[in-house]
């Protein structure tokens, strides 16, 4: 594995890590929040049973 410079890489690539790096933290918590509310579910339907 090698280091390159960030104008080595293509502009399509840069681009792509900036949007992934700038929208990661709504991806946790849109996960966290499906998350919860599947454990919520859950513990509702045990408790209906």
């Amino acid at each position: 594995m090698r280091l390159v410079r960030a104008q080595d890489v293509p502009a399509q690539v840069r681009r792509r890590a900036r949007w992934c790096a700038a929208h990661t933290a709504g991806f946790l918590v849109a996960g966290l929040v499906v998350a919860v509310a599947g454990v919520c579910v859950l513990g509702a339907a045990n408790l209906a049973a």
